[in-house]
């Protein structure tokens, strides 16, 4: 269906007892970021003390999106290691419904955060390939069209290395290109319908975004409260799209391939 990967979650109970603790955590991280170092600074003025506050709320920054990554990581390697449930809404008609058994991550911090922390190293490595093309000047030879294609290329191969990156959990999954060509080679309107959805998904993301900075005025930095009113009111916007974004991508990338892949 075009538009389950955006509505399935509102079908489980847990979804909204988890969206709803990650949405609290991350703005209490996020407040705490920035409020602590204004009252520290303000009322307990101690030399030297601006180190030490400027690496805790970097932490306080930093805990709440590998949370996030981590979560995402093991809801998609959910949807990758998913059941299906076959229900029949009439036995003449022979028409059959599938429907997914997901279990939704446990929400323990370390873990996730070790996950979260694991990606990070498993998409620098992923990225490694494309950076070798650029600095090795094999690419940069080639004509303007033909390094478009090039990178365009590599693109294509990367959901479906993350894929295996959430399958296996292994950081140099990312590198298992034989299990992408896979992947690509047997699924390919699965695939690129699955990618399409995701970059238009982002687009429509960064556009929003974009729109909402410049309806808001944000592009001008100014010390005032109603710039800071603005300022907190897209980043919680942003927020709510982003912890969305995490199911709906989720989605996508797990159910790249069928469920006797996994």
């Amino acid at each position: 269906m075009l538009f389950e990967p955006f509505v399935w979650m509102f079908k489980y109970k847990l979804f909204k007892k988890h969206y709803l603790y990650l949405f609290l955590f991350t703005l209490i991280c996020l407040f705490m970021a920035f409020i602590i170092p204004y009252l520290l600074v303000k009322f307990i003025n101690i030399f030297g003390i601006q180190y030490y506050i400027t690496i805790l709320s970097v932490v306080l920054v930093l805990i709440p999106l590998l949370i996030l990554q981590g979560y995402f990581w093991e809801l998609t390697e959910a949807f990758i290691e998913r059941d299906i449930d076959i229900k029949s809404a009439n036995i003449y008609n022979g028409r059959i419904k599938e429907i997914f058994i997901i279990e939704f991550p446990e929400i323990r911090a370390f873990k996730l955060i070790w996950r979260g922390i694991a990606s990070i190293v498993a998409t620098f490595l992923l990225s490694l390939p494309f950076w070798f093309m650029i600095y090795s000047g094999n690419v940069t030879k080639l004509t303007l069209v033909n390094q478009l294609i090039c990178y365009v290329f590599w693109c294509l191969f990367v959901p479906a290395l993350l894929w295996n990156y959430a399958h296996r959990d292994s950081v140099v999954a990312v590198w298992n290109l034989r299990k992408a060509i896979y992947l690509m080679g047997n699924y390919p309107f699965r695939y690129i319908w699955k990618v399409l959805l995701i970059v238009v998904n982002f687009a429509v993301d960064y556009y929003a975004l974009t729109y909402l900075i410049k309806i808001f005025g944000l592009f001008s930095p100014e010390m005032s409260v109603v710039y800071i009113l603005k300022l907190a009111s897209v980043i919680l916007l942003a927020t709510i799209k982003y912890l969305y974004d995490i199911y709906v991508c989720a989605y996508l990338l797990g159910t790249l391939a069928p469920v006797d892949e996994h």
